[in-house]
């Protein structure tokens, strides 16, 4: 694919196209819901020709399937749940019950990136998952909860989380639209 044909098509589909340099020499890409960033190496080991020939089919996929969320991402409601340390801890409740498990604590903070993060036994949780729909939330939980089970990622987790959260395809799916939703509202 040429450099010229794979700019044109990331502009075409709502994008801003960014390259610069960076001083380690791994390329590095950033796919937000406004532009897609690739940084190469300042010394010129790699190309953008040769990254574009490289990685440009795969990245446009990113972009397509990104702008499919961001058009899905404008028919979602946000809420505003007031209750949301609640909503986690019944949810914590329900799935402890039958996993055996619970955490040794939450917190809710600001994060940008994740949804839950689990550190020491204590999920650490978005302050942004606020304006998922409850089911969503659930989704979260028990994504947290199977890892606190299974402690890996992997087909055990995954199977785990189909028991919990049958839906669980179609939740990640939801997710990663809110994702955007929430990213256009907040410009994260």
């Amino acid at each position: 694919m040429r450099v010229e044909d794979f700019i044109k098509a990331v502009e075409e589909a709502g994008f801003k196209f960014i390259t610069d340099n960076i001083t380690n020499g791994k390329p590095e890409v950033i796919l937000n819901t406004h532009a897609l960033h690739i940084f190469l190496p300042k010394d010129g080991s790699i190309s953008l020709e040769d990254f574009i020939k490289e990685q440009g089919e795969k990245l446009l996929q990113a972009v397509m399937k990104l702008r499919e969320y961001k058009e899905e991402a404008k028919r979602v409601p946000l809420y505003e749940h007031e209750n949301l340390r609640e909503i986690i801890e019944s949810y914590i409740e329900e799935f402890s019950k039958t996993l055996g498990i619970k955490p040794g604590g939450i917190s809710i903070t600001r994060m940008g990136k994740s949804w839950l993060r689990c550190v020491n036994n204590l999920f650490i949780f978005s302050e942004f998952l606020k304006y998922l729909p409850e089911e969503l939330i659930r989704h979260v939980v028990a994504c947290g909860m199977c890892y606190l089970a299974v402690k890996k990622r992997g087909p055990e987790l995954q199977s785990l989380l189909k028991k919990l959260d049958p839906d669980a395809e179609r939740h990640k799916h939801m997710i990663k639209v809110y994702k955007v939703a929430i990213e256009r509202k907040e410009r994260l």
